[in-house]
């Protein structure tokens, strides 16, 4: 399978994700060290609406399909 699929659908990597305001963004970027930003990278935007896209390095975008893992708990 492609890179993509696996960071997309695989289980049991943890990342943290925030979601805040643009206007914020810059400023949230600078805390820490003045010289070392915290190492945060903005990876997209949410928008009213119900469909979940992605956006592709072409710029293409389709729509983003559920997969992955299912705890059977």
């Amino acid at each position: 399978r492609p890179a993509l699929s696996h960071a997309l659908s695989d289980g049991e990597d943890f990342e943290l994700l925030i979601a805040m305001r643009p206007e914020a963004w810059e400023l949230f970027r600078a805390c820490g060290p003045p010289s070392r930003p915290a190492a945060f990278t903005a990876i997209g935007v949410v928008r009213p609406g119900g469909a979940l896209l992605l956006r592709l390095a072409d710029g293409s975008v389709e729509p983003l399909r559920a997969e992955g893992y299912e705890h059977s708990w």
